[in-house]
């Protein structure tokens, strides 16, 4: 038997290209999908978890969303307060 007859054949460029594109493209939807699917579960789990941790500071029936607009805060003493925010506010 000839040499050329026994080797195998290896995949060119553009078919390499293919099937890496391929398994890209199958890896986001499946993550995607999973996104989809668990996000309504991960908002409520965060959202409980905010409430037990501002209910273990402050205990209360409910709590109220105030936008914050910078400056100084008075305290009901009258004390003026600077207020210092870091990181993501």
């Amino acid at each position: 038997m000839s040499e050329t007859a026994t080797k195998k054949k290896e995949p060119g460029m553009a078919t390499l290209v293919i099937v890496l594109f391929a398994i890209c493209a199958a890896t986001a939807l499946l993550l995607g999908l999973t996104n989809y699917v668990t996000a309504p579960f991960i908002a409520a789990n965060n959202e409980k978890t905010t409430q037990e941790a501002m209910a273990a500071v402050l205990p209360a029936n409910s709590y109220d969303e105030v936008e914050y607009t910078g400056g100084d805060v008075t305290l009901d003493t009258g004390t003026a307060v600077p207020v210092l925010i870091r990181g993501g506010g």
